[in-house]
């Protein structure tokens, strides 16, 4: 049992936990920037992206699992994309303002 290698390796938590924190930092710079709504909310999102993207392999640890649990995982991300922008536009369709 000595012999035997991590199955996970070494991870480096203080590294990623500066990473995720230099994101979240470059998120609200983004939004101090005063660029356009649509341009702030690109960016914001690509980050959060990669935020989420280091979360999944590192600390849910899928980098070290086989190819069919990462299908899955990545698949049910799609699947939950694709239901939020199949069903945001009835959603947004919706008046703000309501009228008397």
């Amino acid at each position: 049992m000595a012999d035997e290698k991590d199955y996970h390796g070494k991870q480096n938590y203080v590294m990623l936990l500066g990473m995720i924190g230099l994101l979240v930092i470059g998120m609200v710079v983004v939004s101090k920037l005063g660029l356009s709504r649509n341009t702030s909310v690109m960016l914001i999102a690509g980050l959060g992206a990669v935020q989420f993207y280091l979360v999944l392999a590192n600390l849910m640890h899928l980098k070290y699992e086989p190819a069919l649990i990462n299908l899955v995982a990545y698949l049910s991300v799609v699947f939950i994309l694709l239901f939020i922008f199949g069903v945001a536009p009835d959603t947004l369709m919706i008046p703000l303002k309501i009228t008397e």
